[in-house]
């Protein structure tokens, strides 16, 4: 709640004009690098948003509901947990955004889930999945495409592979191989994560404590190492 109210009393004002006039503030907001981006790609079509929204809900409805309803989940509670995900996605994002700290909903939804459940396990973790990570993955979303934008790619091609790697590893590798997927999808997952952790702490004490650091051109130069004339990055666009 005192996210909520945070956010309500400090940005609800410039939030509920940039949502009414959504067209003159993109032009008066805009900064440099959105004006590259417009000029030279094409937005994702909200139709394809709108299509896996309803599509992932549907597929989880029918989750729920089929399988002799072991997920003990009923409709009403997913809806429920989608509507929490829903209405603290944009009061989190803000914090985060200008903290860099993010206060999630993993124990909220436990608490909401435990009172109107008790002693049900799997109701527990399955509405913690819809009400708290699907928040948490659609924040990462975002800054999946904030980093892009930031480095001029195309926008649709950001879209096509975020669902690309889902679909790969959850039904392909899936379908081929259920017992490697069991037992290693996870795992990789947090190695992929822990990797890049420990990889900052082995550059540091192997190369930053030595005064060894990384050629100019990598990440050290003053600009944003994105010269005009070679942004955006796809082929035959040229910025004047």
């Amino acid at each position: 709640m005192p996210s909520i109210s945070h956010v309500a009393l400090f940005e609800g004002k410039t939030i509920w004009h940039m949502w009414r006039k959504t067209s003159s503030v993109k032009d008066q907001f805009g900064d440099v690098h959105t004006r590259i981006m417009n000029k030279n790609y094409e937005a994702v079509p909200q139709l394809c948003f709108h299509t896996i929204l309803i599509w992932t809900f549907g597929l989880s409805l029918y989750t729920c509901e089929r399988f002799d309803k072991q997920f003990q989940l009923p409709w009403w509670e997913l809806l429920l947990a989608c509507a929490m995900a829903f209405f603290f996605t944009l009061p989190v994002e803000v914090i985060q955004a200008t903290t860099n700290l993010q206060t999630g909903l993993s124990i909220i939804t436990e608490l909401v889930i435990g009172y109107i459940y008790p002693g049900r396990p799997l109701a527990n973790v399955a509405f913690k999945t819809y009400g708290y990570i699907s928040m948490h993955k659609a924040l990462g979303f975002i800054e999946d495409f904030k980093l892009g934008h930031y480095m001029k790619i195309q926008p649709k091609s950001m879209f096509i592979v975020q669902p690309t790697v889902g679909i790969f590893f959850n039904y392909y590798v899936y379908r081929r191989s259920q017992c490697w997927w069991a037992r290693h999808t996870y795992i990789l997952a947090a190695a992929l994560d822990a990797g890049v952790a420990l990889r900052g702490v082995i550059l540091y004490f192997t190369l930053q404590c030595h005064n060894i650091f990384a050629p100019h051109w990598w990440d050290l130069a003053a600009t944003d190492n994105c010269p005009l004339a070679r942004c955006p990055t796809a082929r035959g666009i040229k910025v004047h």
